[in-house]
């Protein structure tokens, strides 16, 4: 949570840099979606590397990852252009 929520590079906010920089009311809101969503990850992957032989976590997260980039490369390729 240190490194990767509070350390980011530049100032976000929420991060150490934002909380000394800047002045934006409100700024620890996002930490209720954050650090949940962080735990929940970290504790799937210790799962999954400490239970290898679960076929169908494999499947499952293998299947997520697909879907995801399914969906970016659907984003890029139905969005209108603009400009020239």
């Amino acid at each position: 949570m240190a490194l990767a929520i509070l350390g980011t590079f530049g100032p976000a906010p929420g991060s150490l840099e934002g909380m000394i920089f800047t002045r934006i009311p409100g700024q620890y809101r996002g930490y209720m979606e954050v650090v949940p969503q962080a735990f929940l990850f970290s504790a799937i992957v210790y799962y999954w590397v400490n239970k290898p032989e679960k076929k169908w976590l494999n499947w499952t997260l293998g299947m997520l990852f697909v879907v995801t980039m399914l969906l970016l490369i659907l984003d890029l390729t139905t969005r209108p252009r603009h400009g020239g």
